[in-house]
């Protein structure tokens, strides 16, 4: 049976045990730009110094990185701002189960846009 599931700790147990596995430079000063040495190394340019690295993992979204490749690679640069991104919110409700009249046996639903309600459906854990 197909079912959706979380971590036990949370969804930043994920993150968090990428993040074990390499060694984190952070600077809250924020990146200015990235640059490309040579096939093995690349240079990330703050405020307060410069950094190098035989590899880099940026967190942010496409277009706020695509700054960062103006000047060492503008194709790339142009190619990451054109990544376009749905518009979605997610809203998380929670009720007690005692509270529910019903069984939650499914996964949700979808809401067809002639309802004209403000969201595109709802998904449940059950």
């Amino acid at each position: 049976r197909k079912r959706v599931v979380s971590f036990k700790n949370g969804m930043q147990t994920l993150p968090k045990a990428l993040a074990s596995k390499i060694k984190i430079t952070y600077s809250d000063k924020g990146v200015q730009e990235i640059n490309r040495l040579n096939d093995t190394i690349w240079e990330v340019v703050t405020p307060e110094t410069t950094y190098q690295a035989s590899k880099i993992v940026l967190t942010t979204t496409a277009y706020q990185s695509a700054p960062f490749f103006v000047k060492s690679n503008p194709k790339f640069g142009e190619s990451l701002q054109r990544i376009a991104y749905a518009p979605m919110v997610a809203v998380h409700t929670v009720y007690y189960k005692n509270d529910l009249k019903l069984p939650l046996n499914g996964f949700g639903a979808l809401h067809p846009s002639k309802e004209g309600l403000f969201s595109l459906g709802h998904v449940w854990s059950s």
